[in-house]
């Protein structure tokens, strides 16, 4: 009798181990899906998984690179400017987004750069073309600021100009609004890595962005040509 339940014993502990426990990589994080919904998630290790009911698939829990290289705007004097830089992110670690990751990583660095476009192109249309691209630490937080934050800044309640301004700082005033806030707009950034709520953009595409290094920010190649046919034109 001891060897049929040592058997049975040694038969379970084999089924266990061969259908019910599952190795996570390191440096992944797995998500668990039952009848095509995913409902729970678990980090590197060993992990339980429901035999022949459960599905399981991998995600990089590593920082990830993405180049940001079309993002075209126009300066006030109708100068074609090219933003160039990189987001480091993080696939998003709340499995109910993992989804949207999925469904929209295709489309990320498009919908990325138009994001960029649309926040800093309305900038550049306040500025000659020359001053714009000297703000290049500006533009750098406020890019971060529109990928990260929940709310912008400049139409933060806190800020005494934002409520003398009705609840926005209008584009023509926004960059000097950053510049005269630089330190407090940093120190926000710097906390938002430890708060748990998503920016508008994270929430969209299911990224936790970590951070966007503005590169460079010069004329495009077009307008470098046309304004230096035009000086020999002159000359």
């Amino acid at each position: 009798m001891n060897w049929i339940m040592m058997g049975v014993f040694l038969t379970l502990v084999l089924f266990i181990a061969r259908y019910c426990l599952i190795p996570i990589p390191a440096k992944n994080r797995a998500i668990f899906s039952i009848l095509g919904r995913r409902w729970r998630k678990a980090e590197e290790g060993l992990a339980f998984k429901i035999p022949f009911l459960e599905k399981i698939q991998l995600y990089s829990a590593e920082l990830d690179r993405l180049e940001i290289s079309k993002a075209k705007v126009m300066s006030k004097d109708k100068l074609e400017i090219e933003i160039t830089g990189a987001l480091k992110f993080f696939p998003e670690s709340e499995y109910t987004l993992f989804k949207r990751y999925d469904e929209t990583r295709v489309q990320q660095q498009k919908a990325l750069e138009d994001s960029i476009r649309d926040e800093i192109g309305v900038l550049a249309g306040t500025k000659e073309g020359e001053a714009f691209i000297s703000e290049r630490e500006i533009i750098q937080m406020i890019i971060n600021c529109r990928l990260r934050l929940v709310s912008m800044p400049h139409r933060q309640m806190k800020y005494q100009e934002v409520k003398d301004a009705g609840g926005n700082i209008l584009p023509e005033n926004r960059i000097d609004f950053y510049k005269k806030y630089l330190k407090k707009v940093k120190d926000e950034l710097r906390r938002e890595k430890r708060n748990p709520r998503r920016s508008h953009i994270e929430e969209s595409y299911g990224i936790d962005v970590d951070e966007f290094n503005l590169t460079n920010i010069d004329y495009t190649e077009d307008t470098k040509k046309a304004m230096e046919g035009k000086k020999q034109a002159k000359f």
